[in-house]
């Protein structure tokens, strides 16, 4: 996190900070635009019928899953539907993510889950069609990282466009001040939602 990257500073020049935000003026800092991304993932969700959508956190202490969370909280704010967002659930390990499945299982209402991570997104993917839930009718899954890996395996999700933030920050790094880059996400329609 940032707290840590001060404190090393005078060993990190230069230095890019990737994918999440960074609040270090003396770092360049090639990021995604997760409000973009949470508000197209959103609108999208509820626009395809599901009325509980619950976010999962596939690892704990994350800058950049943590930033779209915040991203997200706000969305929801911004669209007035509160009351469709279910509390973050734990989803790292194969026990937590069993135990959410069969809450999906349970429950009445047509749930999306919402995962910021793509490696975890499949495990979900593989966990929902072997509990026999049907995807995107009973439960749908959305990804907001959007690597080949999310992609190939049909998974509804954000993509960003990790070659452009590459270039960007080889870049940065040969730039004489530190530079500042915001990449949007890109929308890739899969068969989960």
């Amino acid at each position: 996190n940032d707290e840590v990257l001060r404190t090393q500073l005078d060993q990190l020049q230069p230095a890019v900070v990737l994918f999440r935000a960074c609040t270090l003026p003396e770092l360049s800092n090639v990021r995604v635009d997760f409000r973009s991304g949470a508000l197209k993932a959103l609108t999208h969700l509820l626009g395809r019928g599901y009325e509980h959508i619950i976010p999962i956190e596939p690892f704990t202490g994350d800058p950049a899953v943590g930033e779209f969370f915040a991203a997200l909280d706000r969305a929801v704010d911004d669209t007035g539907c509160r009351e469709r967002l279910g509390k973050v659930v734990a989803a790292g390990t194969d026990r937590q993510r069993t135990a959410l499945i069969a809450s999906v299982q349970r429950s009445k209402r047509r749930t999306a889950i919402l995962c910021p991570e793509d490696n975890v997104s499949t495990f979900m993917h593989a966990g929902l069609r072997q509990a026999g839930l049907t995807l995107p009718d009973q439960v749908g899954l959305l990804s907001v990282m959007g690597t080949d890996v999310a992609t190939a395996a049909g998974i509804t999700c954000l993509r960003y466009d990790f070659r452009e933030l590459g270039r960007l920050a080889v870049e940065a790094l040969q730039s004489p001040v530190p530079v500042r880059h915001t990449l949007d996400p890109q929308w890739v329609a899969g068969t989960t939602t």
